[in-house]
């Protein structure tokens, strides 16, 4: 499978992605793809589930959409 736009594929097998500097994560649990952003303590952020998506599509489009206008 492709990886969706600013995601690599973290393993040979999973259903797991991330930003290159491991911010950002989509996610697959069970039948859903969770947009993720992880927490940092240093800095203040929680991690929380920005989104929950039926296809990785959705979650990477979501993602640069949202990227693009800088709200992450």
């Amino acid at each position: 499978m492709k990886s969706p736009h600013g995601f690599i594929k973290t393993a040979g097998r999973g259903s797991a992605y991330c930003t290159k500097g491991g911010r950002f994560w989509i996610i697959k649990v069970q039948s859903k793809w969770h947009l993720v952003q992880m927490g940092n303590k240093s800095e203040g952020v929680e991690q929380c589930t920005i989104g929950k998506f039926n296809t990785l599509a959705e979650a990477g489009a979501f993602y640069r959409e949202n990227e693009a206008v800088g709200n992450n």
